[in-house]
């Protein structure tokens, strides 16, 4: 991979990928609401961030003209012109690797009305047409864990048992993150472009500066700070952003067609296990942390897997895999010292 057109460049998640890609030496599109972006840029032992700034092209975007964003004639040029920086990774294609990154809610991804959820299939299904017409070599589609509990919910009906508090609008995201899943197969068969499905759980930043929950309690957990334990059943995996992002990197490089890839380290917990834990490590500061084993019956388990992108990679790319809670939790206590 030379080239790369990442869609939600200047969101959370699309930000620490577009730092990653262009720190490995890929030329970077990225696309966004914003008016104007331009990620953090760090040294690398491919480039200075001086050089990386001339790889970096942005392009203010919204969701509804996703449809018209191949017709840019300048963004046409750049997917087109001959490069002479060499392949990355083993995907000899020529066009650039799409990152879609996008999903809009009313006022958070995951509220909203149906017909607000169901406009972000739309966005998908335009992105993906505009890839193809750009000429890009595969498509890589963010999707998330929920997509696995409503597929376990549509397979059993028993998922608002366990999972549902709010009544029937908690169905509403994931069934339509499914529902867009399902939409691009069809679509990228029809517009022949390779597509790669991407899942992932929770990203944590080194600052925990994430606008969730979820952060925002660890953080205060972190110091020393009480909090009240959740009660929700649902499984997640903490990942660190930067490895997410390289994660990203690893599945635009070496992700095939219809491949669907776990990014994470394939340890999950409850909520509640992981916050007892951080508390522990906060206030004992042990040497080791070491969450609890899950019971393999439960559905999302064999979801926390990423062993087929892991084996696809070569030796040195690897590590970034192997990484654990202990290991999250010490990268974050160092970074709060």
């Amino acid at each position: 991979m030379h080239k790369a057109i990442i869609c939600g460049a200047s969101g959370y998640i699309g930000s620490a990928l577009s730092t990653k890609l262009l720190a490995r030496g890929v030329d970077v599109w990225g696309i966004g609401r914003r008016e104007a972006f331009t990620p953090p840029l760090v040294a690398s032992s491919n480039n200075e961030p001086e050089a990386q700034l001339a790889l970096w092209h942005y392009q203010s975007v919204d969701a509804q003209d996703y449809a018209a964003l191949a017709s840019n004639p300048q963004l046409q040029a750049w997917c087109h012109a001959d490069s002479d920086a060499s392949n990355i990774g083993s995907d000899n294609a020529k066009g650039p690797v799409f990152y879609y990154l996008t999903w809009r809610g009313h006022e958070r991804l995951r509220d909203g009305s149906l017909e607000e959820q169901l406009k972000n299939v739309a966005y998908v299904s335009n992105a993906i047409a505009a890839a193809a017409q750009l000429g890009c070599s595969k498509f890589v589609l963010v999707g998330s864990q929920y997509e696995v509990l409503f597929q376990h919910y549509l397979n059993t009906g028993a998922w608002h048992e366990s999972y549902f508090e709010s009544g029937a609008t908690d169905y509403i995201y994931p069934a339509c993150k499914l529902f867009a899943y399902e939409q691009a197969e069809l679509t990228a068969y029809l517009k022949r472009i390779d597509l790669v499905h991407t899942r992932f759980s929770v990203a944590l930043d080194s600052k925990l500066a994430a606008p969730n929950y979820i952060a925002r309690t660890l953080k205060s957990i972190l110091a020393g700070q009480a909090y009240e334990p959740p009660r929700s059943p649902i499984l997640y995996e903490m990942v660190l952003l930067e490895d997410l992002a390289q994660m990203f990197y690893l599945a635009g490089c070496y992700g095939h067609n219809k491949d669907v890839f776990y990014l994470g380290y394939g340890q999950c917990a409850s909520l509640h296990d992981y916050f007892a834990s951080a508390a522990h490590y906060s206030k004992e500061q042990a040497a080791h942390v070491q969450l609890p084993q899950v019971d393999g019956k439960q559905a999302l388990v064999a979801t926390f897997k990423a062993t087929a992108l892991k084996q696809r990679c070569p030796e040195g790319e690897q590590a970034v895999f192997s990484h654990d809670w202990d290991y999250v939790l010490r990268h974050l206590q160092a970074k709060a010292e």
